[in-house]
């Protein structure tokens, strides 16, 4: 043969019988050397193949087990599907196919395609190729196994009888192992299952083996962090029905892919339903971290950007609390996110990391010594960080790190992260908006609670007060103080606060200049300080680190006044804090200019009604009077209420309460006029009906008043009988040994509105007893009936002693009733007591009864109209007579015991009895001073009498003689 022929390497006898051989072998046969050209074909090539050696080479797949076979691999033969009919085609001997046994119908004719099989073996010097035809059966088998190859589908057969079981090549990869590696048990077979699922396949098994015959079961492969999802469908071969299993036969498919669309679409799905309730930002991102962990990742960590740009972490998650507080503690002290999270925030593009290696750790910490020493602590396989992302705007990173799962991420994972990013950005974004218009509603709340309506209606002191405890809240500090200059402008004292201590606040001055408070006010400039530690401040309390100051200037008229400052050592302050300072500020400002104008106005008011009001109770011989004028707290200026009480020339008493509608000054010089014609008219009036008729007269031809309600009563201080006409007023009250009462007296018309007659009723006032008339200020409220308002009032009046004085009632109804309340109207009170002949009390022997024993004694005198000069020498002899019981009485006593005074009138004398119930008062030797004070008593008393008191003790009698005058001046004509 030609010696460039393929057949030319073959020369001598051992060559011509190898010749031979080529020649008349049934397949083909062909030899390529190490550099890959062919040396040697036989003609049965072309007869079986249908073309020549080197196109069949030519073919990819047989170029690629070439390939392989000189790397030094085995690769399977390889199935190659050849049309027409190999019987006919040129060149094949008979006898071939003879040999061969089998004469095919052409395709064209429905007979199948004709199929090869090409098998390459590795020789010494050379790769032997060989080429045979593939019998139908064969055929049919080759290209099922080439489409479960194409699906990823492997078959295997298991013997139950002799416990073997065989599977195709590809299903070795499949579980982890070489391509034509499989186990020969089937607890071989298990060991290839995951752990997590070995359970359940082996029970599937057993099920089917016992009578179910078919089973589907889905489970993970044993390869680690690689393992890949199978789908198995088997069935039991039985010889018989019912019988025992001789065999499982089974397809099993890769759904690794399927699996990852299913577990993305159901992170997906979840993370839909937690992203559509709002929350915050954070609460979002802490939702997105929980929900992945360990679905996705055994860490995930997110970052959002703030108002500077700069990265802050919101969110970490791990299955570990205990490892997700670790590594919070660790990153505290690494500064800013990794190089890759960076990286992600400046281009909004996602990074993945496959493998993760120490040299990519250092490259992602950065040249950040501490941030390494973290993430190697944090020890990741695998790493992707993705952008929190909406509307082309990136908002922060998400990183998704495996790590002892030995987990690692590909492109699906990153695409399923990213998704995750853009669902999660559009939250964020949603969130932010809402916290946004949180803010601005939070804002809006703000300023309407420094500018309501209600705090125009408070008096100055009560709305600075107010002010300050709602700014306090609003901004979360611990004190808020308002400053004013004082007249000179050399210093600020605090005019309202909270949070400082009330003789602190009082007592503080800050010179102009000096400390935060001073160099504000002189500036007249908004600041905020961020720490007071090293601050010249004048309150040393407030020198402290990490404490915030914001303060802004107080103007009226374009001048400073003053400064409202806030402190706080929990939160920092910023501009919006300081715009809503800066809106109290200005209310301050426009309420002390208001305060200024208005109590101006209320000054010259209040000045002209009290000049029109008694200025002391009269002194009414067997009366005690006392009275109140309140004028109105929270309104805008005093009222026209009043009070009158003098005696008239019958001797008896009057006693006028009044109620002007209006305020103001034109309220009090109405009033004035109205009580000045009431006390003529009474002068020249027999009755109190007659008085209020003429004075309604007068009112109403001179148009005084538009309406006015008027109470008179004239009171006979001898017997208590008395005469009351009401014009519209409220009831008086009597308070007696019984308790209290409301006196049911006629109520007529207001004054003003025209009356042409007044009713009058006639009242008793008993010896002790207290009657009590009032404006309705005492009684009304906005929120309660009149009569449940007269019902207050007189269960309070009713509280008291029967003993009490007319001045005790009047301050315990007051405390009561009104308290440390304002009103929002002026109150006008009257109570008068009638003291009768005689008076008794008792005391417990102890130095304050001393007082208030002479007190008591020295005010029956008063009432009963003795002069000056004796009620004097009264009190003297008084106060000495019980010192000696409280000093003597009870000396060999364990405790204080009773001291009982009593005084009787019997015409110009007045007879004062001090008793004990211990030792009396007789000298002791043993005393200093031994008979002084009886000696005192002796000589200011008309006389002096020890005696004796049952059961033990002493009485002391002193009598006192006077001149009556005024009680003559008040007695009947």
């Amino acid at each position: 043969m030609p010696a460039d022929s393929p057949n030319a390497a073959l020369t001598g006898a051992p060559a011509a019988l190898l010749e031979q051989w080529f020649e008349h072998a049934p397949i083909g046969l062909a030899l390529v050397d190490r550099r890959g050209q062919l040396t040697h074909a036989n003609a049965a090539v072309r007869a079986v193949a249908g073309r020549d050696a080197a196109a069949l080479l030519a073919e990819p797949a047989v170029a690629a087990a070439l390939r392989a076979v000189r790397a030094g691999a085995r690769p399977d033969p390889v199935a190659l599907h050849c049309p027409g009919d190999p019987a006919r085609a040129p060149g094949v001997p008979t006898d071939a196919r003879a040999r061969e046994g089998a004469v095919l119908k052409p395709a064209s004719e429905g007979g199948p395609p004709w199929g090869i099989l090409v098998s390459l073996l590795e020789l010494p010097d050379a790769v032997a190729m060989t080429v045979q035809r593939i019998p139908d059966d064969r055929l049919t088998g080759e290209t099922l196994r080439l489409a479960l190859e194409g699906t990823g589908t492997g078959s295997w057969v298991w013997d139950v009888e002799t416990d073997a079981i065989s599977w195709s090549a590809n299903l070795g990869p499949l579980h982890g192992l070489p391509r034509g590696d499989g186990p020969r048990t089937h607890a071989a077979f298990l060991e290839s299952v995951h752990p997590d699922d070995r359970e359940r396949v082996a029970g599937q098994v057993r099920a089917a083996l016992q009578g179910a015959d078919d089973y589907d079961v889905d489970y993970r492969s044993a390869d680690g962090a690689q393992a890949r999802w199978l789908h198995t469908r088997a069935h039991v071969v039985r010889d018989v029905t019912d019988g025992p299993a001789r065999a499982v036969v089974g397809l099993t498919t890769d759904i690794t892919a399927r699996h990852r669309r299913e577990a993305a679409a159901e992170v997906l799905a979840d993370a839909g339903l937690a992203l559509a309730v709002m929350r915050t930002p954070e609460d979002t991102l802490q939702r997105i971290a929980d929900l992945v962990v360990p679905r996705l990742a055994d860490w995930c960590v997110a970052h959002l950007l703030d108002e500077d740009d700069r990265p802050t972490r919101i969110a970490v998650a791990h299955v570990d609390p205990d490892r997700v507080a670790w590594a919070t503690s660790l990153s505290q002290r690494a500064a800013g996110p990794s190089r890759g999270v960076a990286e992600v925030l400046r281009t909004g593009r996602a990074v993945l990391y496959r493998e993760i290696d120490d040299a990519r750790l250092a490259e992602t910490a950065g040249g950040d010594e501490t941030r390494l020493d973290l993430l190697r602590a944090l020890d990741p396989r695998s790493a992707m960080m993705v952008p929190i992302c909406a509307h082309d705007r990136t908002l922060g990173a998400l990183t998704f790190a495996a790590a002892e799962s030995d987990r690692r991420y590909d492109e699906a994972d990153l695409a399923l992260a990213e998704e995750l990013g853009r669902r999660a950005g559009l939250a964020v974004e949603n969130a932010t908006l809402q916290r946004a218009q949180e803010e601005a509603n939070r804002r809006l709340r703000d300023v309407q609670a420094v500018t309501d309506i209600a705090l125009t209606h408070l008096e100055l002191q009560a709305m600075l007060d107010e002010l300050m405890h709602r700014l306090a809240a609003l901004l979360d500090s611990d004190v808020a103080k308002v400053l004013l200059f004082d007249d000179r402008r050399q210093s600020l004292r605090v005019r309202a606060a909270t949070g400082l201590d009330r003789d602190v606040a009082t007592a503080l001055e800050v010179p102009a200049g000096q400390g935060v408070a001073g160099r504000l006010a002189v500036a007249g400039r908004p600041l905020i300080l961020s720490d007071l530690g090293h601050e010249d401040v004048v309150l040393d309390d407030l020198r402290e680190p990490g404490r915030a100051l914001a303060g802004v200037p107080l103007r009226v008229a374009g001048e400073t006044i003053g400064v409202l400052i806030v402190s706080s050592r929990e939160r920092p302050y910023n501009q919006a804090d300081l715009h809503l300072l800066e809106l109290v500020a200005d209310r301050a400002g426009l309420a002390i200019r208001q305060a200024e104008l208005y109590d101006a106005a209320r000054a010259a008011a209040l000045s002209l009604q009290r000049s029109l009001l008694p200025d002391v109770p009269p002194l009414t011989a067997g009366l005690q009077i006392a009275a109140r004028y309140l004028p109105g707290q929270d309104g805008d200026e005093v009222g026209g209420d009043w009070y009158d009480v003098f005696a008239l020339p019958d001797g008896r008493v009057a006693i006028a309460v009044g109620d002007i509608v209006g305020r103001g000054l034109h309220a009090a010089a109405r009033m004035g006029r109205v009580s000045t014609a009431l006390r003529a008219y009474a002068y020249d009036s027999a009755s109190p009906a007659d008085a209020v008729l003429r004075l309604d007269r007068l009112v109403t031809a001179e148009d005084i008043v538009a309406f006015a309600t008027l109470l008179l009563i004239f009171l006979d201080p001898q017997t208590g009988a008395g005469r009351a006409c009401s014009a519209g007023h409220p009831p008086p009250l009597l308070l007696g040994a019984d308790g209290a009462g409301v006196v049911a007296i006629a109520v007529g018309p207001p004054l003003g509105v025209g009356s042409v007659s007044r009713r009058e009723s006639a009242l008793t006032v008993p010896d002790g007893a207290t009657l009590l008339a009032y404006t309705d200020g005492l009684v009304e409220r906005r929120s309660v009936a009149l009569d449940a308002g007269i019902e207050r009032v007189r269960a309070a009046a009713a509280t008291g002693p029967p003993e009490e004085s007319a001045e005790q009632v009047v301050e315990r109804i007051v405390a009561t009733v009104i308290g440390s309340s304002a009103t929002d109207d002026d109150i006008a009170l009257v109570a008068v007591r009638r003291l009768g002949r005689g008076l008794q009390r008792t005391f417990p022997a102890e130095p304050p009864a001393v007082a208030a024993a002479r007190h008591e004694l020295t005010s029956f005198a008063h009432a009963h109209g003795f002069a000056e000069e004796l009620v004097g020498d009264l009190a003297l002899a008084v106060s000495e007579a019980c010192t000696n019981v409280v000093v003597h009485a009870y000396r060999d006593h364990p405790g204080p015991g009773p001291m009982h005074i009593s005084a009787r009138l019997d015409g110009g004398t007045i007879e004062v009895t001090v008793a004990d119930e211990g030792g009396g008062v007789r000298p002791r030797g043993d005393s200093p001073g031994v008979g002084l004070g009886l000696q005192i008593m002796s000589r200011t008393a008309e006389s002096c009498e020890v005696r004796d008191a049952p059961g033990g003790g002493a009485r002391l009698v002193l009598r006192f003689v006077g001149r009556a005058d005024r009680v003559a001046e008040t007695r009947p004509r």
